[in-house]
């Protein structure tokens, strides 16, 4: 069994060699920043969980090549950035004012 303080390193190398749920601990340990440099893109938080659930499945699938040059959250966190870029086009045209986006029940909705 993996523990939560094990180093990216460690829990990798568990992930390919066959403990897939291995891959819960870098997603627990990641998910929030992740979540939060998708959302700066979108501003949106439901498209950035969406976003940040796409990433980590690209990770998952690409984890043979992670070749550790850097923290494997910098690596997940590039692959939201760039989901989040490629989805920008697909959102509709939106303001939002007096708030950050449909989190703040302030805000007020209006299309461009």
């Amino acid at each position: 069994m993996i523990e939560p303080t094990s180093s990216d390193r460690q829990v990798i190398d568990t992930v390919l060699g066959g403990d897939r749920e291995a891959f819960r601990v870098l997603v627990e340990r990641e998910a929030a920043n992740v979540i939060e440099a998708a959302r700066r893109i979108l501003r949106d938080p439901t498209e950035a969980e969406d976003v940040a659930q796409d990433a980590f499945a690209q990770a998952f699938v690409a984890l043979p090549t992670f070749r550790g040059d850097g923290p494997f959250g910098s690596w997940v966190r590039r692959i939201a950035v760039r989901a989040a870029i490629a989805r920008l086009p697909t959102l509709p045209d939106l303001i939002w004012l007096d708030g950050d986006g449909p989190g703040d029940a302030q805000s007020l909705l209006l299309p461009t």
